[in-house]
């Protein structure tokens, strides 16, 4: 099959479909595809410009002749659409945006078969985000777009069942994002089992959504002994001047600190030197930080926000809903742990991952749901 992906930027601060939808990709040209990555904020043409470290090295690594399957474009879609060539599946990834509208309209124009992934744009939390804006978009043409996909792409069940609750008649296909690498740390259990000060981590966008702000309400009552909170992530919106300032009133300032975004091996080496990850989100489609931190080997809290409920099922971590109340309780759980423990909720994350969010078989069965539209059109 030839296939597109279309994804609004590719440079890291911009969040999880940077890498995941690179690394898609790549895992659809190992299943023998052609395939096209297109976003139209890479400037310059292909891999010039402002890129995720991920799409760079990751497609430097690529033998030669997997490096041929896939290609990078930005720029004009049609454009791209001219040496590319006519596909079998355009794979859009996001709503809302003028671009996801082009696509939509060259796709129906063209008659070429479109799958969208919304990456949790569509979750009740984000549509109430900006809710009149999005509510006019919606019926000037949002709605009438994602009626006319050939399918729709949720990466959780939580997703599928509120995509479902849109009544937007598109059939629906679940595939969850992979995790690129495990690393193995053996006895290494974090800046505790080093004798430094134990450390819990968040690393993701500073946004309204991500609960940062009812988390510091929670350490605030925690307060636990010795542990410092390590905030890492770009600012979005200005959100992290409110943040900073919920700190300093706390009194928090000597416990917590901030730092810009990590990629590549400073991001995996933040995740392993942490004792423990939170994600205290309101809502995520999928929350790939979450996979990383748990293939890195640490336990994580997250909430009822994000489809993470297996934390509890694979003992690996503490899945609470996202208010003070829940986080206070699992913090002050998991910070009592002996590392020991936590040393072995992390292994039992990382076998979880490794047995379920392997890059190859999410692609196995992506590619399955691509082959049952394409059969349906012919």
């Amino acid at each position: 099959m030839k296939v597109i992906h279309c994804v609004a930027s590719m440079a890291p601060a911009s969040g999880g479909p940077a890498r995941s939808v690179p690394q898609l990709a790549m895992a659809l040209v190992d299943c023998g595809h052609e395939v096209a990555l297109w976003s139209p904020s890479v400037a310059g043409g292909g891999v010039s410009g402002r890129r995720s470290w991920d799409v760079s090295e990751a497609i430097a690594d690529l033998s030669e002749d997997t490096q041929s399957s896939l290609r990078l474009f930005s720029g004009s879609f049609d454009e791209m659409l001219k040496v590319f060539g006519e596909p079998d599946i355009v794979h859009d990834h996001g709503v809302w945006l003028n671009f996801h509208r082009k696509v939509a309209r060259t796709c129906r124009k063209r008659a070429i078969l479109r799958v969208v992934s919304p990456r949790g744009m569509l979750e009740p939390w984000a549509l109430n985000h900006k809710k009149w804006r999005k509510r006019l978009a919606w019926w000037l043409f949002q709605k009438r777009d994602l009626q006319m996909a050939a399918g729709l792409h949720a990466t959780a069940a939580m997703e599928e069942e509120n995509l479902l609750g849109l009544g937007l008649g598109a059939p629906i296909f679940v595939a969850a994002n992979g995790v690129e690498k495990i690393h193995k740390r053996g006895t290494d259990g974090g800046s505790a089992s080093r004798g430094n000060s134990p450390t819990m981590l968040f690393l993701s966008r500073i946004h309204p959504k991500k609960g940062l702000l009812i988390l510091v309400d929670a350490w605030v009552q925690v307060k636990p002994e010795g542990w410092k909170m390590r905030v890492v992530g770009p600012d979005e919106g200005g959100h992290l001047a409110e943040v900073r300032r919920k700190v300093r009133l706390a009194g928090l300032d000597e416990s917590w600190s901030f730092e810009e975004a990590l990629e590549g091996e400073d991001k995996w080496t933040a995740m392993e030197q942490a004792d423990l990850f939170i994600l205290p989100s309101y809502s995520e489609n999928f929350g790939i930080v979450v996979a990383e931190a748990l293939a890195a080997g640490t336990p994580v809290i997250a909430t009822t926000g994000t489809p993470w409920a297996g934390l509890e099922l694979n003992q690996c971590g503490r899945w609470v809903e996202p208010e003070p109340e829940g986080l206070v309780a699992a913090i002050r759980e998991l910070t009592s742990l002996s590392i020991e423990k936590r040393l072995e909720m992390g292994r039992r994350g990382q076998e979880w991952v490794s047995r379920e969010f392997a890059w190859s078989a999410i692609a196995e069965s992506v590619e399955q749901f691509y082959r049952e539209i394409l059969g349906h059109k012919q």
